[in-house]
């Protein structure tokens, strides 16, 4: 009697040939996934330092004035104007960031929402003025804050959320604002 040779496959190795595609396709989606989170969280650090850059070289710009009838960065920065970069629904100002680390006086506090997330700026400034300087030394600074989970819902910012920070800190003369009489 004269056998069949079988050449077609068994479900055994289907199943085995199945699994080892599986494990595969679960390690190229991992790894996707990872590289788009640290993508996302790259990009959010980029535009937190972006910004933050944008908000203290325009203040260092101006002289380091803490007037907020004459200086507001919104305005100066030209974030509400004709064709606005950011929409204007996308800008809280007056914003309470006390959970916020800053320097010693707080001057302004915004909260912008851009990239998908919001940003809590707050810009601080310490004054050291020595005995006979016309122009004291202030330590300009602003720290911006975001939510870990990047999350575009809401402004209440809690000091109690997980959030990461930037601080830019400069050092510049300022002037010293003299209303007219």
């Amino acid at each position: 009697m004269k056998r069949k040779l079988n050449r077609g496959v068994t479900l055994v190795e289907v199943m085995v040939a199945l699994v080892i595609a599986l494990v595969i396709a679960i390690g190229v989606m991992s790894y996707q996934y990872a590289c788009a989170r640290h993508a996302r969280k790259t990009d959010v650090r980029v535009t937190a330092s972006r910004i933050g850059l944008l908000f203290l070289e325009s203040w260092v710009a101006a002289g380091g004035i803490d007037d907020v009838g004459i200086y507001d960065p919104i305005d100066k920065l030209g974030l509400l104007g004709p064709e606005p970069p950011i929409p204007p629904g996308n800008i809280v100002s007056s914003v309470d960031l006390s959970g916020v680390p800053g320097l010693g006086s707080t001057f302004r506090s915004y909260g912008i929402f851009t990239n998908g997330t919001w940003f809590w700026i707050k810009m601080t400034f310490n004054e050291e003025n020595p005995a006979g300087e016309i122009y004291p030394l202030r330590e300009l600074g602003v720290s911006i804050a975001w939510s870990l989970d990047y999350g575009a819902t809401s402004l209440d910012f809690d000091s109690g959320d997980l959030f990461d920070l930037q601080r830019l800190v400069r050092f510049s003369k300022s002037v010293i604002y003299v209303p007219p009489s």
